[in-house]
């Protein structure tokens, strides 16, 4: 059971849960030798590591602006991580430091999808706030 809209952490799950699938999928396809496949899972994997909270704030699908701050705040922390992974799985498994630079790309998605959401944020929300009594 996931938790209600009201939980920060519902989209988070969902988001890492499709993530967790991608993933197996990779391995799966590069050990089949299935490169189309591959690719598609791996480009997939880009996009979903790259803007992970915003992924996970559509589908969480956040009661109201609060909760969405709170899910694009840790949707950026989860995919700061992921996003260097990707990148080093990318480079050969070596490090190199352009892979610290990698990591202001789910920061920009960050700061993008909040301009964004920021502006819209009445259009998303009206129907669903809940006056405190």
């Amino acid at each position: 059971m996931l938790p209600s809209r009201w939980n920060p952490w519902r989209g988070i799950i969902l988001t890492l849960i499709i993530f967790v699938i991608e993933f197996g999928l990779h391995i799966v396809f590069a050990a089949k030798q299935w490169d189309i496949l591959f690719l598609f899972v791996a480009i997939d994997m880009f996009f979903l590591t790259v803007c992970f909270a915003p992924i996970a704030l559509i589908l969480g699908g956040a009661a109201n602006h609060h909760v969405g701050q709170q899910v694009i705040g840790i949707g950026t922390t989860i995919a700061v991580p992921l996003t260097m992974g990707f990148f080093w799985a990318v480079n050969d498994m070596t490090w190199s430091y352009w892979l610290i630079g990698s990591t202001t790309l789910p920061m920009l998605s960050q700061i993008l999808w909040y301009r964004w959401e920021r502006g819209l944020s009445n259009l998303i929300y009206r129907s669903v706030i809940v006056e405190e009594e």
